[in-house]
């Protein structure tokens, strides 16, 4: 008997809690509140849409001034080449125009080799401020790069002539000092 009235127990149990169960109940704040929520996400998602878009800009006109910021680097490199390769002609034409074994023909030929020299320089030194001036910023890194690469080629083949020239004349007096101490150590035996 006890076992009947534990079944029924159990039966009458389980059979409530299946009747409990029915058609579910929704809220209709639910569904506000999810479409408030997928709306807020959305508009989020455009923002940060437009901020990953304003960084790309900004990372790009960042590459663009460090790239003007190198090209500057090389151009200061380029002036600085310039200022020493006038102090190095200057210092040594002075010498050599004061020795009295190079004749004035010679020292004129001399004089106008390193001049058109500089001038080719110099004019390389106004393309460089023409292109500071103007549309610097237009130019694609391999243009300024090509371009001030070539200025700087032209700046190290002017500097190789006129070290090749006072080289040169500098042999030709080192040889015509050596002509005349032999010649002066004959007349002196």
């Amino acid at each position: 008997m006890k076992t009947y009235i534990y079944l029924a127990i159990g039966v009458f149990l389980f059979s409530s809690e299946l009747r409990a169960q029915g058609m579910p109940v929704y809220d209709n704040t639910n569904f506000l509140t999810l479409g408030k929520q997928l709306l807020e996400s959305g508009k989020q998602t455009s923002q940060l849409i437009r901020t990953v878009q304003f960084l790309k800009q900004q990372q790009e006109r960042l590459e663009q001034v460090n790239g003007v910021i190198r090209d500057l680097k090389l151009i200061r490199e380029i002036i600085e080449e310039h200022k020493s390769l006038q102090l190095e002609i200057r210092r040594d034409f002075g010498l050599l125009g004061s020795s009295k074994y190079l004749a004035k023909d010679e020292l004129r030929e001399l004089s106008k080799t390193l001049e058109r020299t500089m001038a080719a320089s110099m004019d390389d030194l106004d393309m460089i401020r023409q292109l500071l001036r103007n549309d610097h910023f237009k130019m694609t890194d391999k243009d300024r790069i090509d371009l001030l690469g070539q200025r700087r080629q032209r700046m190290e083949e002017a500097r190789a002539i006129c070290m090749t020239q006072m080289r040169r004349y500098t042999a030709m007096i080192d040889f015509r000092t050596l002509v005349a101490g032999a010649v002066e150590n004959r007349r002196g035996q």
